[in-house]
């Protein structure tokens, strides 16, 4: 159906019912960090060349991991600005957050763990690059090998060197509600807005801190949350009456809107 000509309580406001369109948008920003990983970062091109110049282009793929970021904001903001004066909401919250997350996440543990032990047994050199210059294991289990990341200026192994995402979004589950709590409402949007406008300012600190590397700007949580929180003010918008109906009046100028801000987005690599 045209969106245009749907009422206001026919939209979706993206509560808590799955959107099959949001689970593609998440597979397709799955697969930009795949290729970004297993193909962009491993071509050598000799400068000046037109294999250089796709390269450059290409390493636009690394925006799958906001796109990701700004998923689970919505999603889990949406949760939280829809239940928080709910009766039991942060034991509920918590427990099924940690159901959702914790059982894979331990199996890839646990397979670290017994491929370490396998490896420091047999010394296949092979192997050598999964495991050297690890971390504690513990920081694994309690979400903190970002923190480690940044202060070692190294992701670690490369077995669990992918897991700073997670997290970071796992530091912002816990957080997020306290913050939703403790917050006034009608101050939300303006602190939620000051924190997305502070998080580059954060990133610059950490670049002249530690300009020595890169990490700290790029896996901790203060410098990411931009990403986090621009997806929970869409949940916050599309639950305010007078924007779903600004949305009926103009389908389509907004759809133009994105359609050239996502060209934008295409030609940065290009700058």
């Amino acid at each position: 159906m045209n969106p245009s000509k749907q009422t206001v309580a026919e939209i979706s406001i993206g509560g808590l019912e799955r959107v099959a369109e949001l689970d593609g948008l998440r597979g397709v920003a799955v697969l930009l960090v795949v290729l970004f990983h297993y193909f962009v970062q491993h071509i050598q091109s000799q400068p000046e060349t037109l294999a250089a110049y796709l390269l450059k282009y290409a390493s636009i793929l690394w925006i799958g991991v906001d796109v990701f970021f700004v998923l689970s904001g919505y999603l889990v903001g949406g949760i939280v600005l829809e239940k928080i004066g709910s009766e039991r909401f942060f034991r509920v919250f918590y427990l099924r957050r940690f159901l959702r997350i914790a059982p894979p996440y331990l199996l890839l543990l646990l397979a670290y763990a017994f491929l370490y032990l396998v490896w420091r047994a047999t010394g296949r050199e092979g192997a050598a690059w999964l495991f050297e210059n690890q971390f504690s294991f513990w920081a694994y289990f309690f979400y903190l090998q970002n923190f480690c990341m940044a202060l070692g200026g190294s992701f670690g192994g490369n077995f669990t060197s992918d897991t700073w995402s997670l997290a970071v979004e796992e530091q912002f589950y816990v957080l997020f509600p306290l913050l939703i709590y403790w917050c006034p409402p009608k101050r939300l949007i303006w602190i939620l807005i000051g924190l997305i406008l502070l998080a580059p300012l954060i990133r610059v600190f950490f670049y002249y801190q530690w300009s020595n590397h890169g990490l700290p700007q790029f896996v901790l949580l203060p410098s990411r949350w931009d990403s986090l929180l621009l997806g929970v003010v869409g949940a916050w918008i599309v639950r305010q009456r007078a924007v779903r109906e600004f949305w009926v009046r103009h389908w389509l100028k907004l759809r133009w809107s994105m359609a050239i801000s996502a060209i934008g987005v295409a030609a940065l690599p290009l700058l």
